[in-house]
């Protein structure tokens, strides 16, 4: 599945749940493990400026559709690496401070489904 595709689904499922203020990578895992370089430098910076201070960010006005504003901050928010693995309906949402912590363990070069699993605040 492609992210843009389960990004539909996932957007659906924040729309229709209770879930508190919070930022998303979303990533979607071609196999039964994600190399944690697919999520860029720039993109844990942010989830961790989210969590930990401010994160501001302007809606680019790109013309196909109405933006429904034009900025906004998340300050002190909860930050999440939102991996879907195949074969699986619910994503593993992994605060972005367990994300860098495993990251850094030696000899980890990707997350495999089943520590996501573990490693997981909750599956949505």
């Amino acid at each position: 599945m492609l992210e843009r595709k389960y990004s539909a689904i996932f957007s659906r499922y924040l729309k229709a749940s209770n879930f508190p203020s919070a930022a998303f990578e979303l990533k979607v895992a071609r196999g039964n493990s994600l190399p944690f370089s697919a999520v860029k430098k720039h993109q844990e910076e942010a989830l961790w400026h989210a969590k930990h201070g401010q994160l501001v960010w302007k809606i680019i006005d790109c013309g196909i559709s109405q933006n429904c504003f034009d900025y906004f901050l998340l300050n002190k928010a909860e930050a999440y690496v939102a991996i879907k693995y195949p074969g699986t309906k619910e994503p593993a949402l992994i605060d972005i401070d367990v994300w860098l912590a495993e990251k850094k363990r030696p000899g980890r070069k990707s997350l495999t489904e089943e520590r996501a699993k573990e490693l997981s605040t909750f599956l949505i």
